[in-house]
């Protein structure tokens, strides 16, 4: 009987030790979420800089094709777009329509395409 509670109270330890880590786990990434909402330094966020550093990292952030940095960065179409758009609004990139001639398909569908139909696939970044 006594090994019995013995067992018990060793699964207890383990499955309590087991929480302690998952909500320390759940606290980092809720503090990496809010902290990665927006950088008070330069008030761009997580995504933003990862954007960023991304589009620097081909061809200097200059002339970039769109297709290709869709595909570098691995986000969702819609999430991609939104973050297209909002880098319009602040004024951090300039799109092109350039060549879509000697684009596939499927690249051509990796392309931007604004709410007004027109489609993009090259993409540079502004420096403030």
């Amino acid at each position: 009987m006594e090994s019995r509670i013995r067992i018990l109270e060793e699964k207890v330890d383990y499955l309590e030790n087991q929480l302690k880590q998952i909500q320390a786990a759940l606290f980092e990434k809720q503090q990496d979420q809010s902290s990665a909402v927006t950088s008070t330094h330069t008030n761009e966020t997580a995504d933003e800089r990862k954007f960023k550093t991304t589009i620097k990292s081909i061809s200097n952030g200059l002339n970039v094709p769109v297709h290709e940095l869709r595909k570098k960065l691995g986000w969702k179409h819609s999430f991609f777009d939104e973050m297209i758009q909002s880098l319009i609004h602040k004024n951090r990139i300039i799109l092109e329509h350039g060549d879509m001639l000697h684009l596939n398909i499927r690249d051509l569908n990796d392309s931007y395409v604004n709410d007004k139909g027109e489609t993009f696939t090259r993409i540079s970044w502004k420096e403030k």
